[in-house]
């Protein structure tokens, strides 16, 4: 309804009498003015189609009414009134004043009849009646009014249309889109089930089953009959058409994975995290206790078949029960890719800083200098490559080198904590090695590394393995 509308539940006689109460009896023997607003249908015969039932069915319009005098303001209410029965009459509607069209969408009459008990399919015939009721005047005046008279035919409003899906031994009925007259269409995820189609889901018929081709269906009034299937998790878009009998069904696959581990005879399982949707590759970062064995499934219900260890370490196989778990050697924090175009895993066990992020500083890092805050803000070490390098958090800046009077020296802190032990020199070696040198977590001493004479200044990509305990100094 447009915003205009306002919908009153009380007959109009309570208009008229509340606007006739303190004056004399006599103004009710007045007549009703002149119909001056003539009010016309825009259709006087009208078949409704569910199809349609958003779309407006049927406008009203008229001219204005009988001017009753200044002062005088003039309001429009409209009703529509079976024609035979006239006890069977819609709300009375007020449609407000200086507007001279209103409008029924589809819906609003099919279930106007529905509310009749008007079996669908059957023509009916219906008076619109049209009132301009004056508000506040000085004496009581008798509203005008208008009439006309229309012809409609509904249709049944639970002619609807399911998607009956059987997953195992479930079943669900899904109530499907109408896009047009015999068209319906459903979207969402499917994945190991068989489905059809079905009018009525309480009794399952009659139904419309897999045809002969799969752009076909048949109309089966036993229920019985092929049904379609699906195998592989996908986003399925289903357009069916029951007049012509056939289906269009367009599917895109989606990407998931679970991680099960067995710890004591104790089974869990977890979805892992898509790096990028579609790409099929997937992270984790967990800390696993010593000896928890692991595999991967595709379903969550289903912990079998499963994709256990291969040839290597680092390689997946598809197994329908048993296989060779993959397993943690010790208790500890690991990251984990897990690439299924090509059946490969990385699972490595990290250090973990005890102080958050990890951020270089020092005076040979133009962007940080020896300010602790200013390299967390702009010198942090972060992850880059997820898919190839889990285990490797790197800084890519400008780094310079002062041929006098600097130390040319730069160290590892962490969320603003100086942090002495984290990736340290074993020793305060002097110049640093940029050849991949092991590092240490000791917190003993202020030990930093220093760049090497031979360093240009220029943009360099500090790199730390989490894994080896290495570092990285790679000139770009």
């Amino acid at each position: 309804m447009k915003n205009i509308i306002t919908k009153i539940f009380f007959p109009l006689y309570l208009i008229i009498i509340m606007g006739a109460c303190n004056k004399d009896t006599e103004y009710y023997k007045l007549e009703n003015p002149a119909d001056q607003m003539k009010i016309k249908a825009s259709e006087e015969h009208i078949i409704l189609q569910k199809a349609d039932e958003t779309k407006v069915a049927i406008t009203f319009s008229w001219s204005k009414a009988t001017d009753r005098g200044a002062n005088v303001n003039i309001v429009y209410y409209i009703r529509l009134v079976h024609t035979e029965m006239k006890d069977l009459q819609s709300e009375l509607i007020k449609v407000g004043n200086d507007t001279y069209s209103f409008s029924w969408t589809v819906r609003e009459l099919n279930n106007l009849l529905y509310a009749w008990n008007i079996a669908p399919g059957n023509e009916v015939a219906i008076d619109a009646e049209l009132f301009a009721v004056p508000e506040n005047p000085q004496e009581y005046m008798k509203p005008e009014m208008s009439k006309t008279r229309i012809n409609i035919v509904g249709y049944d409003p639970s002619n609807k249309l399911y998607l009956t899906i059987q997953e195992g031994n479930q079943k669900r009925n899904l109530e499907m889109n109408i896009l047009d007259k015999d068209i319906y269409n459903w979207q969402g995820e499917l994945s190991d089930c068989e489905f059809w189609f079905v009018r009525n889901m309480e009794k399952g018929i009659p139904a419309y089953m897999k045809g002969d081709s799969e752009n076909t269906i048949d109309y089966s009034t036993t229920g019985e009959g092929k049904r379609f299937k699906v195998q592989n998790l996908g986003y399925y878009n289903i357009t069916i058409n029951t007049n012509k009998l056939e289906i269009t069904i367009v599917s895109n696959p989606i990407n998931r994975l679970f991680l099960v581990t067995s710890k004591d005879g104790i089974e869990t399982i977890k979805a892992l995290n898509e790096i990028e949707s579609g790409t099929d590759i997937y992270y984790l970062k967990e800390v696993f206790e010593a000896d928890t064995e692991f595999r991967f499934v595709r379903n969550i219900h289903q912990v079998w078949p499963a994709f256990t260890k291969g040839a290597a370490d680092t390689t997946l196989e598809l197994n329908n029960e048993g296989g060779e778990m993959f397993k943690s050697t010790k208790t500890a924090t690991y990251v984990m890719t897990v690439n299924m175009k090509n059946l490969s895993l990385i699972f490595l066990d990290i250090y973990v800083s005890p102080t958050g992020d990890i951020a270089v500083v020092g005076d040979a890092v133009v962007d940080a200098g020896w300010d602790a805050g200013g390299a967390i803000q702009r010198c942090k070490l972060t992850q880059k490559d997820l898919i190839n390098r889990p285990e490797v958090i790197s800084y890519t800046g400008n780094f310079t080198y002062k041929s006098s009077g600097s130390e040319n020296a730069f160290k590892f802190i962490g969320d603003s904590n100086w942090g002495n032990g984290i990736f340290a020199l074993f020793a305060n070696s002097n110049p640093f090695d940029p050849n991949q040198q092991y590092a240490t977590t000791d917190s003993s001493g202020d030990r930093k590394w220093q760049l090497p004479s031979t360093t240009a200044t220029g943009v360099y990509t500090l790199e730390l393995n989490l894994h080896t305990m290495k570092i990285n100094f790679i000139k770009l």
